[in-house]
């Protein structure tokens, strides 16, 4: 199946509501090269990063855990055209899809409970 017709017809069902944009993650405009990527990845990993954050003193949360796996993932996703393509054609749920089809089918799902009518009988059709 074409990406074209991929976003179309899978559109609501690939991007989730509570999506993360990896680029506002990043702090990187869509158009950014692969060594700004690249530069802002590492500057915010050093202010990320749960052990830097220990060594300055700071108490070490799941919440700052979290946030730096974001970084690494969107890092590790932005980084590589292939997939940076993907990503900008159907989100991060599309990217999982392509990577793992099994893997996603949860998502995938409750986000087909969330779509409106018309992007449901699109998808069925």
């Amino acid at each position: 199946m074409s990406s074209f017709l991929l976003r179309c017809l899978c559109g609501p069902l690939l991007r989730g509501d509570g999506e993360d944009d990896l680029y506002s993650i990043l702090e990187v405009s869509r158009d950014a090269s692969g060594s700004e990527i690249r530069r802002r990845y590492l500057q915010k990993s050093l202010r990320m990063h749960p052990d830097k954050l220990a060594q300055r003193g700071e108490t070490v949360t799941k919440e700052h855990r979290e946030s730096f796996q974001q970084l690494q993932m969107a890092y590790e996703t932005l980084r590589d055209p292939e997939k940076r393509k993907t990503y900008d054609r159907v989100g991060s749920l599309g990217l999982k899809l392509a990577e793992d089809p099994m893997g996603a089918h949860q998502e995938l799902f409750t986000n087909f409970l969330r779509a409106d009518t018309s992007a449901r009988c699109r998808v069925l059709m």
